[in-house]
Formats: C-alpha cells, structure tokens, sequence
C-alpha cells in the first residue's frame, strides 16, 4: 500500500481499519490523528511502520474492549501511541518485551516486534514509554505503549 502524498490523514485511517478488519471480531478503535507536516528526520513510511507494529500488538490482545490510538506528527515531534486492554502476568514481562535476549519464537514469527521498533525509535532519538492503568468506564487495566521523538 502507498501513501499518497497530502491525504496522509484519509491514508492511516484506511491503514488502522483494514487492521482491524482482519481480525475475527469486531473490536472498536477509536483514533485521534493529526498530521500537521512531515517530521524533518523521520519519513512517512518509517513512521506508519512504528504505527503499525503498535496497533497489530494491540490487535492481537484478544481484546473485545476499545483500543486507542494516538498519532500526532509535525516536523519536529512524533507522538504515537496505542493504548489497550492487557493483564500483566509477570513484572518482567513488558520490559522483556523490548529485549532481544528475552524473545519468543512462536508460530514461525519472533518476538512481538517492539524490539524492532524500539531500536528503530532510538535510532531516530526517541523514547518508547510503558504505561498500565486502570479505565474506570471500560472496568479494567490499560497498557499504554507510546512513542515519542
């Protein structure tokens, strides 16, 4: 799929909904987009691939609750988040998530991706940032993964 050029915005969106669509079940995203100018550093297509691995983690969740997407882009900030329904099962697990030493090989695919993306976000100066909390009107826990540079 290519991005056409001045319909960024109508592009992501027709990226997170033929995500979603895959997936068995109908599950709710809701977004907030904003797509100002190109970042200076960062190209498009580099960007929507951190998108991406985002929101397919979110998907594969198993989550029936509302998943949250935040992608706000301007020629010098990248603000990028997804934000979905998780329990944690060990302290460790989130932080090894984005280890290279602490991968799984499952079904011929390794790992969830987020040690790609968060060398590719620390390449470009940026942060990956974890967040858990509890949504009271959804009653039950949120993982927030975001990205910032």
């Amino acid at each position: 799929m290519s991005l056409q050029l001045g319909k960024i915005k109508e592009n992501i969106l027709v990226i997170i909904e033929s995500l979603r669509l895959a997936r068995e079940d109908n599950v709710e995203v809701i977004n907030d987009i904003s797509y100002f100018e190109d970042h200076k550093t960062v190209r498009i297509d580099v960007i929507v691939k951190m998108l991406v691995i985002l929101l397919n983690h979110a998907l594969r969740s198993d989550t029936t609750k509302p998943i949250f997407i935040k992608f706000h882009i301007g020629a010098n900030r990248i603000d990028i988040s997804a934000s979905y329904e998780y329990y944690l099962t060990d302290s460790d697990a989130l932080q090894n998530m984005f280890d290279d030493d602490k991968l799984n090989v499952e079904n011929g695919e390794q790992g969830h991706g987020f040690n790609h993306l968060s060398k590719l976000v620390r390449k470009f100066g940026g942060e990956v940032y974890l967040e858990r909390d509890y949504i009271e009107k959804e009653k039950t826990s949120y993982l927030t993964i975001s990205i910032k540079i």
